[in-house]
């Protein structure tokens, strides 16, 4: 009330969508008389409204920590929730890959901003994490390095080898000393070394790879080794001679020399 005027709005809705009202706004002037009526009443303007009765909710400051770790890889994601609408819940939903792996539900005043922290366990792999529609932020779980077995060593003849790594692992291998990568010879089968080899490999689980194992195997060959020895020997012989008018003998010997052929095996690096 202001030197005797009063002032109030008239509203007709006109259309209803939900919480959304479409209305039809008039402010009113009067002026009240002694005994409390209204006299010199005039409409002052007449607006269009919108009223929206909804919670409006937007998401922001997406974490993802750690982004990189050694599988199964725990991350901890936090995200801002904002109200701009009328009091309400909101549902977050937390993806992993494009699906939904945990939800919080939240009630929200108008104007509130709210933390929603979720703390979900990664296998290994690579993975895209976000909270809503955000855009995402890329997680890499790497993968427990393979094993062979069995281990470094000597060995006499083949070996055979078996590569071993993580669940859903894929192995690449190289045997010529370098850094193994996805475009290495992939394993399928036990191995089987005939010479020496020092092996490399990695394990690749969706796209993320582990650290580089390493195994050394030397392979020991039997050889076969011709060789002459000279050795001294006993030359026998007649010694003629007459006895009474008859001939006859008796054995001698001399010392005399001659190659024998011998073999000997040894182990060699093959």
């Amino acid at each position: 009330m202001e030197d005797g005027n009063s002032y109030r709005w008239l509203f007709v809705v006109e259309n209803a969508n939900g919480k959304v009202f479409r209305v039809r706004a008039s402010s009113v002037a009067f002026q009240l008389n002694s005994t409390g009526g209204i006299e010199n009443e005039t409409v002052l303007n007449s607006t269009n409204l919108t009223v929206d009765l909804q919670p409006h909710f937007s998401l922001a400051n997406l974490t993802v920590n750690p982004l990189s770790g050694s599988a199964p890889l725990t991350v901890n994601v936090t995200v801002n929730v904002t109200n701009t609408g009328v009091a309400g819940d909101y549902t977050a939903e937390l993806k992993v890959n494009g699906e939904v792996k945990d939800s919080q539900k939240v009630t929200l005043a108008t104007g509130e901003t709210r933390e929603v922290t979720f703390t979900y366990e990664l296998p290994a792999g690579l993975h895209s994490v976000t909270v809503g529609d955000l855009t995402p932020a890329s997680v890499t779980s790497t993968p427990a390095a393979p094993s062979a077995s069995p281990a470094s060593g000597i060995y006499r003849n083949n070996v055979t080898v078996t590569l071993t790594g993580p669940a859903n692992s894929t192995i690449y291998y190289t045997t010529n000393g370098s850094t193994p990568t996805v475009n290495s010879t992939k394993y399928t089968a036990p191995l089987v070394l005939s010479k020496s080899t020092a092996l490399k490999f990695i394990a690749v689980v969706n796209g993320a790879s582990s650290a580089v194992s390493s195994a050394s195997y030397t392979i020991m060959k039997p050889v076969t080794l011709t060789y002459y020895v000279k050795v001294k020997v006993k030359k026998w012989y007649k010694k003629w001679y007459r006895y009474y008018g008859k001939w006859r003998y008796k054995w001698r010997y001399y010392w005399t020399y001659r190659y024998v052929k011998k073999t000997s095996t040894y182990w060699q690096i093959a």
